[in-house]
């Protein structure tokens, strides 16, 4: 009788303490998700979220050699983006494109290249593997303008900003 009730006891526990991870990750996933956004560069830009300068410093640093040489753009700070910024992202994206509703993982996300911060705004390419069910076909221009400024060679760059309560 001892050992069925040690049984049960020990069982119940596993079962609570189980749960309560479950419930720590749900929590923590969704906290990151109203924490922050990701939008289209053209979004960020109507909404006033990054300005016409900073829109030419991203078409300065995306256009890289074709780039105009009369122009200077406002210097990239950071440099390169954290480990910590960048899993924000991807999860930001993965949530975004409805990821936990497939076989997808955040990991299926990546970053495939960095344009500067703006006003709190990161701009970047994300890739997502179209085998996991939450990347698309590539979408590819071989020049695309947002009011006035040239991209070359354009694959559409996302806008990532934290949302600060």
């Amino acid at each position: 009788m001892k050992r069925i009730f040690i049984t049960l006891v020990t069982t119940v526990l596993s079962c609570i303490i189980l749960f309560a991870f479950v419930a720590c990750k749900e929590n923590e996933d969704e906290e990151e998700r109203v924490q922050s956004t990701v939008c289209s560069l053209e979004e960020a830009y109507e909404s006033g979220f990054i300005s016409k300068d900073d829109l030419r410093s991203i078409a300065y640093y995306y256009n890289s050699e074709e780039a105009a040489t009369d122009f200077v753009p406002i210097p990239k700070n950071p440099e390169s983006l954290s480990e910590e910024t960048v899993r924000k992202i991807k999860k930001a994206y993965y949530f975004k494109v409805g990821g936990e509703k497939t076989e997808a993982v955040v990991d299926d996300v990546s970053i495939g290249g960095y344009y500067g911060t703006y006003s709190g705004c990161v701009v970047v390419v994300i890739n997502a593997s179209c085998m996991s069910g939450i990347g698309g076909d590539p979408v590819y221009y071989p020049e695309y303008t947002i009011d006035g400024v040239v991209f070359y060679q354009y694959t559409p760059l996302k806008v990532w900003k934290e949302i600060t309560g």
